[in-house]
C-alpha cells in the first residue's frame, strides 16, 4: 500500500529531523518533571496529614478524589501545542520543498499523502500515550504506592489524552494543508484560539453558552478534564471520558480529515 510506504518514509524523515528530537525531548522532559512533581507534592500532603493527626489515617478519600492518571493526562495535555507545531512543520515542508509534487510525479496520489500524515499523527499520539503511562506508573510506584483501587486506578484518562493529542494534530494538519505555509498555519492556529476565547466569553455573557460550547478547539481542550481537586478538599470524581465534548470534538476531527483529503486533491501544489 502506497500510504504505508509513505508512512515508513515519514518515520525515516523525522528520524533525521533535529527539530523533532529536540521538541520531543523537551516535551518528554517537561511531562516527566511535572508528573513527578505533582506526585511528590501529593506524597508530602498525605504524609503531612498523617503526622499532624499522629495516626495511620485511611487515605482512601485522598486518593479516590485524585485519580493520579487523570492528573497525569491533564499535565501531559498542556504540551499538545508542541506536537501541533511539529505536524504543521512537517506538512508545510512537503509543500515548501516540493516533495509532495515529486510524490505525485512518481505516481503517488494526494490521498495517500494525507493518509500517511494521519498515520504519523496516530503513531505520535500512541507513542506519547504509552510514555505517559510508563512515567505515571513509575511515579505512583515510587511516591503513591498505597492507592486503594490499585496503581492502575484512573487509567482510562490516558485515552482522553490520546484523543485530545490526536485531534489537536489533525486540526494542525488541516491548517497546514489549507495554507501550505508553516508561519501562516501557526498564526492561524493562535488566531483561531484567541478568536474562540473571545467568542466563548461574548456568547456566554449573552446567554448563548450552547453556541459557545460548539466551537472546535473549545471541545478538543475539554476532552481531558481538569482534576476536580489537587490538594485538600474533596469533590465527586469523574469516571468517564465519554462526554458531549468528546463526541463534538470527534465530529470536528472527522470533518477536518475529509477537508484535508478534499484540499489535497483539489488545491494546486
Amino acid at each position: 500500500m502506497k500510504a504505508n510506504r509513505l508512512f515508513k518514509i515519514e518515520l525515516a524523515k523525522i528520524a533525521h529531523y533535529p527539530f523533532f528530537w529536540i521538541l520531543s525531548g523537551i516535551t518528554a522532559f517537561l511531562i516527566t518533571i511535572f508528573i513527578f512533581g505533582m506526585a511528590y507534592l501529593k506524597h508530602v500532603e498525605v504524609n503531612t496529614i498523617q503526622i499532624q493527626q499522629q495516626t495511620d489515617i485511611n487515605t482512601e478519600n485522598l486518593y479516590q478524589t485524585l485519580p493520579f492518571f487523570q492528573v497525569a493526562s491533564w499535565i501531559a495535555s498542556w504540551f499538545n501545542i508542541f506536537f501541533a507545531v511539529l505536524i504543521m512543520q512537517i506538512v508545510a515542508m512537503e509543500y515548501n520543498f516540493r516533495t509532495l509534487k515529486q510524490h505525485i510525479i512518481d505516481g503517488i496520489k494526494p490521498n495517500d499523502f494525507v493518509t500517511s500524515k494521519l498515520l504519523l499523527t496516530l503513531f505520535l499520539a500512541i507513542s506519547f500515550a504509552i510514555f505517559v503511562i510508563i512515567v505515571t506508573l513509575i511515579a505512583i510506584l515510587l511516591l503513591l504506592p498505597n492507592q486503594p483501587n490499585g496503581i492502575f486506578s484512573g487509567l482510562q484518562f490516558i485515552s482522553a489524552y490520546f484523543f485530545q493529542m490526536l485531534y489537536t494534530m489533525i486540526f494542525a494538519m488541516f491548517l497546514s494543508i489549507a495554507t501550505h505555509n508553516i508561519a501562516a498555519a501557526i498564526s492561524l492556529y493562535i488566531g483561531w484560539g484567541i478568536f474562540e476565547k473571545i467568542m466563548n466569553f461574548s456568547l456566554n455573557s449573552m446567554g448563548y453558552s450552547n453556541i459557545a460550547s460548539a466551537l472546535p478547539l473549545n471541545n478538543i481542550s475539554k476532552i481531558v478534564q481538569s482534576p476536580n481537586i489537587l490538594f485538600n478538599g474533596y469533590s465527586e470524581p469523574i469516571d468517564t471520558i465519554i462526554t458531549p465534548e468528546f463526541w463534538i470534538a470527534s465530529a470536528y476531527a472527522v470533518a477536518f480529515i475529509f477537508i484535508c483529503y478534499f484540499l489535497a486533491k483539489k488545491r494546486p501544489i
